[in-house]
């Protein structure tokens, strides 16, 4: 029976993301480099929440960006305001 590897906290990032990568064989190696090129260009991920504070917004967005950062990638973080400097009460009081 083949036991699934599990990744420690002592494991780098680089080895998680190495033992997790699928098709290792040279077919697989030339697929992936065919995906690669067609899927070039910007990626974006997004982090929403509500108004509640303190839920760790912040903090998953900048861990996501450090992430992906460690690993070549630019990740620019962008704070987007809905209300524009107006209150939830002014643009729809009730």
């Amino acid at each position: 029976m083949r036991r699934k590897r599990v990744c420690h906290a002592a494991d780098s990032l680089g080895e998680f993301f190495e033992a997790s990568r699928i098709g290792k064989s040279d077919e697989g190696i030339e697929r992936r480099a065919e995906l690669s090129e067609a899927y070039k260009g910007p990626k974006y991920i997004v982090v929403t929440g509500g108004v509640m504070s303190g839920v760790g917004k912040g903090l998953t967005t900048a861990s996501l960006g450090k992430i992906l950062q460690a690993h070549g990638y630019r990740a620019p973080a962008v704070k987007i305001d809905p209300y524009i400097n107006y209150d939830a009460g002014t643009m729809r009081p009730t």
